[in-house]
């Protein structure tokens, strides 16, 4: 049934990140590190801050307005161009490349923590994913994180 899981949201800062010292992708994994949600196990997918509802009470930020949508893209921790640790698609783009899209705009990002185990990567591969029961998205988000001091 659509909305009945409570999705915990959590926030992150990108204060500290200074892009040398301390960079976007070093805060994201210290961070998702603490809360239980970083490792191979995970896929993360931004999305634009205005469909955080949505995302809440079906699992993705697809509408099904426009017909039935059961694929996302997805960054995970061991891409093939992971030549450091972070989160990344297999395009050698980052998930602060896809915070960056989707939150044009607004004054925080917003991404989507997937349980990788109930996805299945679609036939064109990586960053592309399908969920492997399409009915129950809800039960394959595992968390949203909110992005503070995104655009400084």
């Amino acid at each position: 049934m659509k909305g009945s899981k409570q999705v915990p949201i959590h926030t992150i800062s990108f204060e500290k990140a200074d892009g040398y010292a301390v960079t976007e992708q070093d805060v994201l994994r210290e961070e998702l590190t603490k809360l239980g949600l970083y490792g191979s196990q995970f896929a993360y997918s931004a999305f634009d801050p205005a469909k955080l509802g949505l995302v809440l009470e079906t699992g993705t930020f697809h509408s099904q307005d426009g017909g039935r949508r059961d694929d996302i893209a997805c960054c995970v921790t061991d891409s093939l161009f992971a030549t450091e640790p972070g989160i990344r698609d297999n395009e050698e783009h980052d998930l602060v490349h896809y915070l960056e899209i989707a939150a044009e705009g607004s004054s925080f990002a917003t991404f989507a923590v997937y349980d990788r185990t109930k996805l299945k990567a679609k036939p064109e591969g990586p960053p592309y994913y399908m969920f492997k029961e399409p009915d129950k998205k809800l039960e394959t988000l595992l968390a949203v994180v909110k992005i503070e001091d995104f655009n400084r």
